[in-house]
């Protein structure tokens, strides 16, 4: 909202991170749903999105939370889990803002993962979760150029 001009209250931004802050679970390292359960990668990743998204990432505190929520990602195999491209939004994105190797190992295995998923006709088929067709080519195309920062959300 910020970004498209539009006032937004710093109480509200304030409340939005202190939620997010709150789903962070110590015991498994991770943002999860709610605060509760395993944290899937989705909720790993969505976690750290929305805190650097919302500038919450400069406190030792919360670095440390983004940072636990997110090592996974060096170890992980893209082309796994449920819900496939709603996923790999995550988990793009996320790598992207972490930067660094996260950005340049995870994002080049996602690459590969999709790239896989591409028919000949330029679409991208179902892998997990939705269908293919529109849905999976638009998630495709915005994991695949999630790097290039075109957004100012994907911004440094």
């Amino acid at each position: 909202a910020q970004n498209c001009q539009l006032e937004v209250p710093e109480e509200s931004i304030e409340d939005g991170i202190n939620y997010v802050r709150r789903t962070f679970s110590p015991r498994n390292g991770a943002f999860t749903y709610q605060g509760g359960g395993r944290g899937t990668p989705s909720m790993r990743t969505a976690g750290i999105v929305s805190l650097m998204a919302m500038g919450a990432n400069k406190s030792e505190e919360d670095r440390e939370r983004i940072d636990q929520s997110g090592e996974f990602l060096l170890k992980f195999d893209p082309g796994s889990g449920s819900h496939f491209y709603y996923q790999s939004y995550y988990l793009a994105t996320a790598a992207n803002m972490l930067g660094g190797e996260y950005r340049e190992d995870f994002l080049k295995r996602l690459q590969k993962e999709l790239i896989k998923l591409q028919n000949k006709e330029g679409d991208f088929r179902k892998h997990s979760g939705y269908d293919g067709g529109v849905y999976a080519t638009s998630f495709a195309i915005i994991c695949l150029a999630v790097r290039y920062q075109y957004l100012p959300i994907y911004q440094e």
